[in-house]
């Protein structure tokens, strides 16, 4: 793929459609490739093949960083929105993507495609099964937030040790989103009554899913701080800024879900 040679980061910032563009032709591509390649092993290979093919796009985006830090040094709010943007078009992309791709696939197909992404879907459903079982004794709120906090944690670190800007984590959950929409399509029968029980898990999941973006990109913001010559305070704020945002955001969205359960 050559997408990240004909359109740089700053063609990107002006047109953050390229990303999505981006987003969603190397995650289309990936599916049937990894298929083709290995089709036990096609779950994960999929989504390390569009992080693989997604990097080198990406990376330029953490580096454009630099230039924002140049034009807005002092506001935290226009240069890492201007920046983050790109991050959350990219995921759109991708979660489009892959949704396309897995409703092209026959049913064995489809299965082996998102075989670990059914396996964290069937997680999360058993930790609400395990807190239906204990919710006398168990704080419904503790469960979730900490739970989400680990998949944070585990976001930052793999963003943080491969120094790939969060790329690997944000295809994840897009994998993880994209099967989940596609199954709910595929019983349905319709792509609008597919996406409408789909969207029933907004209210909590939007705000999930935007502290893993975060938990992304405060990755790779340490990962520029740490390649920087010195250390470049307006990085250290933004990192810890978008550090504790990322926490406000579980905190948020574990309040939601868990208030929805009991309401349910």
């Amino acid at each position: 793929m050559v997408f990240e040679y004909l359109f740089g980061a700053k063609d990107a910032e002006g047109h953050p459609m390229l990303m999505f563009a981006a987003g969603f032709i190397y995650t289309v591509i990936s599916v049937p490739l990894a298929l083709l390649l290995h089709e036990s092993a096609a779950s994960i290979l999929a989504v390390s093949l569009a992080a693989i093919a997604g990097v080198p796009l990406i990376l330029k985006i953490v580096e454009f960083e630099s230039d924002m830090l140049d034009l807005y040094p002092k506001s935290v709010f226009t240069r890492e929105t201007r920046v983050i943007v790109l991050y959350l078009w990219f995921f759109f992309g991708e979660i489009a993507g892959f949704t396309t791709a897995y409703l092209l696939l026959n049913p064995s197909e489809f299965s082996a495609a998102t075989a670990f992404q059914m396996q964290d879907i069937t997680y999360v459903e058993s930790i609400r099964t395990s807190i239906t079982g204990n919710a006398v004794r168990a704080n419904i709120f503790d469960i979730i937030f900490w739970n989400n906090v680990r998949v944070y944690v585990i976001g930052i670190l793999l963003s943080f040790i491969y120094g790939t800007g969060g790329v690997f984590i944000l295809t994840w959950n897009a994998s993880v989103i994209a099967a989940l929409l596609a199954t709910e399509i595929m019983e349905t029968g319709s792509i609008i009554t597919g996406i409408a029980r789909f969207l029933a898990i907004l209210p909590h999941g939007v705000v999930e899913y935007s502290a893993y973006v975060v938990a992304g990109f405060t990755g790779a913001l340490i990962s520029l701080l740490l390649l920087q010559r010195g250390w470049n305070r307006h990085l250290i704020r933004d990192a810890i800024i978008f550090l504790v945002t990322g926490i406000i955001l579980l905190y948020i969205g574990a309040a939601v879900e868990s208030v929805l359960f009991l309401a349910g």
